[in-house]
């Protein structure tokens, strides 16, 4: 059996080669994203006396919307139907807002996106440093997403940028849906707050949310539309 002799001179142009391909696509990454982000401005507005800045389709304030608002330690046992409710409640004719800040949070973002669905994404980064994912861009383009912030300039996430961030969206959402509440987190303390406004919060209708059920307005699968319609 003969031996399979490989010139070293090949190998060596082979290696080249692929590294060259690699650099080339990589540049060509880096500079597909220098482009969109470039075509993606931000500028600044004034939204309930607070200065914010935007980028993308402003449109989507003038819409109907919902707050949704999730405590980032969810239990596993919500998750499933309240995914179910949620997407479900995206064939009403509202924009979906919020800080998309958690796993579960970003997962329904991106499906949200990948059906053609509208929503806005608040962060509590400035808007200079809030990172462009691929399916950002691509629904920015399709003028689906607005990012908003109240910040210009912040690239760390801060307790008290989260906290204000939470009460703008409570406070420009026409119903704030509330899908998981962690006792004695920052979420009861907004969902007592817009209590206290007579503005009565709605709550995912599951045992995870028992006590909160009992103050606000339990909403699922069965009643949605009726209230929300």
């Amino acid at each position: 059996m003969k031996k399979l002799i490989v010139n070293p001179k090949f190998l060596l142009k082979l290696v080249i080669a692929i590294r060259l391909i690699y650099w080339k696509l990589f540049i060509l990454q880096v500079v597909t994203k220098l482009i969109i982000e470039n075509m993606i401005k931000y500028h600044e507005d004034c939204l309930n006396n607070k200065r914010i800045f935007l980028a993308g389709n402003e449109q989507l304030l003038q819409k109907k919307k919902i707050g949704i608002f999730v405590s980032r330690t969810i239990p596993l046992n919500i998750i499933v139907p309240s995914e179910k409710f949620l997407l479900s409640l995206s064939e009403l004719p509202y924009v979906f807002m919020g800080g998309w800040h958690s796993p579960f949070e970003r997962r329904i973002l991106k499906k949200l996106l990948s059906a053609d669905k509208e929503a806005i994404f608040f962060t509590s980064k400035g808007i200079k440093n809030q990172s462009l994912y691929k399916y950002f861009t691509k629904a920015i383009t399709r003028k689906r997403l607005l990012i908003v912030s109240l910040l210009l300039e912040m690239g760390k996430v801060t307790l008290d940028n989260s906290i204000k961030r939470n009460e703008m969206v409570a406070d420009i959402a026409e119903h704030n849906l509330f899908i998981f509440i962690n006792r004695g987190g920052n979420l009861e303390n907004l969902f007592n707050k817009l209590l206290g406004q007579n503005r009565v919060p709605l709550v995912f209708n599951h045992s995870a949310n028992s006590v909160f059920l009992k103050k606000g307005k339990p909403i699922s699968l069965e009643n949605f539309k009726e209230i929300l319609l």
